[in-house]
């Protein structure tokens, strides 16, 4: 069976969007053109339907595909419901909500395929495992499971925390101590962190620094 040219992810949180969006362009072999939705300005697509005068693979990543405009919007729906088969074509949607975005279906009419991106709280351990493997780091379970109860259920947080292990703890195996040792403190210098951009007027991050304490400290 032939492999689907378009794939839209759609889900609530974007930094795993964008993470599955570049392991299937790995797992294809293919380099994209990334462009975000709201930076949209028309022809986009156009690249993707002629052929390549080197013969390498055409690719399109869209992120943030809920921002787009309406001329985006129906440049991109008329696109997948007749794309070009030798191309591939990546979408990520961000949404809250328990059912697929309009686009998904769109995707699905045109032979494409739309998949929601989701994680439970109590599926991060096994997945900072997976990810620490990436990255040659035997992360044990035990000490999964501390980063969470450390870091709050941030997927983008906790991945750059295994980051930040591996560099620490390279070639060796990290267990509870390890994280204990590696983010003590934490809390005190977050504070610090929402206070910073907080009064330099950057709300959005301020409330993503706050959001995390509010995790760490299991404060509903």
């Amino acid at each position: 069976m032939a492999e689907p040219s378009v794939v839209l992810f759609w889900g609530d949180d974007e930094f795993l969007l964008r993470l599955e969006a570049h392991t299937l362009l790995e797992a294809r072999g293919v380099r994209a053109v990334e462009v975000d939705a709201s930076e949209w300005r028309g022809g986009e697509t156009s690249d993707l339907a002629t052929p390549s005068l080197w013969g390498e693979a055409r690719a399109l990543l869209v992120t943030r595909c809920q921002a787009l405009a309406d001329s985006g919007t129906k440049e991109l729906t008329a696109y997948v419901a007749s794309p070009a088969p030798d191309a591939l074509c990546v979408l990520t949607h961000v949404t809250g909500g328990r059912t697929p975005p309009k686009l998904a279906r769109a995707v699905g009419d045109g032979g494409g395929a739309a998949r929601q991106v989701a994680l439970r709280r109590a599926d991060l351990p096994k997945w900072l495992v997976d990810r620490a493997r990436t990255r040659s780091l035997k992360l044990e379970g035990p000490a999964a499971a501390e980063l969470v109860r450390t870091l709050g259920d941030s997927p983008a947080v906790l991945d750059q925390a295994v980051e930040q292990l591996s560099v620490a703890f390279s070639g060796q195996p990290v267990g509870p101590e390890q994280v204990r040792a590696q983010f003590q403190g934490l809390g005190e210098q977050k504070v610090w962190d929402l206070f910073d951009r907080a009064f330099t007027g950057r709300a959005a991050e301020a409330l993503v620094v706050l959001r995390t304490l509010l995790e760490a400290l299991r404060i509903p």
